[in-house]
């Protein structure tokens, strides 16, 4: 029969007093079915809070689970952080010391006028990479143009040439009239062995500075 509905119920608590027997033991009836079915949805409410209970707790425990969560990727985040930051201080100091060991290179490596560089790359290549084999050619004036052996003559370490294969070589800039007049004194001093009181360097710097000046008076008077 289920649970009665409030009007129901207080008109059977009414007029209970002028019924028959047969009508109230209907009414009781109806009573007894109506204080089962307010038991059965208290034990369904209880069940209900229950389960709402239960999973209450669930919720909570998922809850403290992603907070946890939450908290080791925050760890986490911090020490890839941490990580990115020494990486990238790592990738400046190597880079910092990569520049620092690039110009120590640059600052090691041999000038050479131009035909000394040529005459240093076709012996480097006849000799297949040998460093004492060219560095043999250029030190016993072998297949090399007289110009590369005046200037190895002019040099004072005689390893010039093994330091350039080895730690590079830079080509200078073109000489000018007055180095090429210098250059051409300074050979031409040596090779008829004129003595003087000066070095035969200074010498021929002296005299092309001469000449350098005769010819810009002369282009000045014309």
């Amino acid at each position: 029969m289920g649970r009665m509905n409030q009007k129901d119920f207080i008109h059977i608590k009414t007029c209970s007093k002028s019924y028959g027997a047969l009508v109230l033991i209907d009414h009781v009836r109806a009573l007894v079915a109506h204080v089962e079915a307010i038991e059965l949805e208290l034990r369904v409410s209880k069940e209900d809070e229950e389960e709402a209970v239960r999973r209450c707790g669930e919720a909570e425990l998922s809850i403290i689970r992603l907070n946890q969560q939450v908290m080791q990727l925050k760890r986490e985040l911090g020490e890839s952080r941490a990580d990115e930051l020494q990486a990238t201080m790592s990738a400046d100091r190597l880079s910092t010391e990569n520049d620092a060991l690039k110009a120590e290179l640059e600052s090691k490596k041999v000038v050479l006028p131009k035909e000394v560089a040529e005459d240093l790359e076709a012996r480097l290549k006849a000799n297949q990479g040998m460093i004492y084999s060219t560095a043999y050619d250029f030190v016993h004036n072998k297949y090399i143009s007289k110009h590369t052996w005046g200037w190895v003559n002019r040099q004072n370490d005689c390893n010039l040439i093994t330091i350039a294969i080895v730690n590079g070589y830079t080509v200078e800039e073109p000489p000018t009239t007055e180095d090429k007049m210098r250059e051409r004194f300074e050979e031409r001093l040596i090779h008829y062995e004129i003595k003087a009181g000066i070095d035969n360097k200074t010498l021929a710097a002296v005299l092309a500075h001469e000449v350098r000046e005769v010819l810009a008076e002369e282009r000045q008077e014309e």
